[in-house]
Order: structure tokens, then sequence, then C-alpha cells
């Protein structure tokens, strides 16, 4: 489907010539203005899922809350960990991705929620 616009994403576009733009920032945009780790380092995380959800570039602090958060609430229970671990080593990053995520989706509260009717 290379040249066919049929879906619009508004976080992302992907162009053959400049490659994959994030909310308007190209690649290399985003190695010169997202929050690092350390200077001339490789752009931290936190600062792309911050523009990604807000449409806006983060300042330090703002990654630095990300971390905080993430942190913080980020615990995984051991059955999860336990089946991360179980995946064979050689299987794609984004397979393992999927799945773990597909996984944790027996604890979501949204989920719960949901399924009681408590969500229109």
């Amino acid at each position: 489907m290379r040249d066919i616009k049929s879906v619009f994403y508004d976080t992302s576009i992907l162009d053959k010539m400049t490659g994959i733009t994030f909310r308007g920032y190209t690649i290399p945009d985003l190695v010169n203005h997202l929050p690092k780790a350390i200077p001339d380092g490789e752009p931290l995380p936190e600062g792309l899922f911050y523009l990604l959800m807000t449409g806006e570039l983060p300042t330090d602090e703002d990654s630095n809350d990300i971390k905080e958060f993430w942190s913080k609430n980020g615990k995984l229970s051991d059955e999860t960990l336990q089946f991360i671990k179980q995946l064979p080593v050689d299987t794609h990053p984004m397979t393992m991705l999927s799945m773990s995520l597909l996984f944790l989706q027996r604890d979501s509260v949204f989920h719960k929620l949901y399924a009681e009717g408590k969500l229109n």
C-alpha cells in the first residue's frame, strides 16, 4: 500500500523521503530537541512518550515526572514477570511486547469496569 493514503495518524506519519515524523518532528529533530540522560546521548523514551501524548516537546522536568510516575506505578506481578521470562529469547521484541500487553489485560481495571457495565 505504499503511496496510498488509507489511514491517518495524528501522532506519526511515515514518508518515503523524510522517514517517520512524530507530531511533525523528524527523528533528527527529536534527537536535537528531546531531553537526554547525558549530553549528546540518545533521547529519553519518557520524552518521546510525552510528545506523543501531548503534542508538545517536553522539558527535562516533564520527562522526569513521567519517569517517576512509571517507577512508582510500574510494578509487575510475579506471574507477569514469570510469563515474560519464559518467552523464548529469539522471539521478536514486538512479539514479546504484544504478548506481554495481552497478558496484562486480565488485570486491567478498565476491563473489569467495562465487563461490569460501569463504562459506556
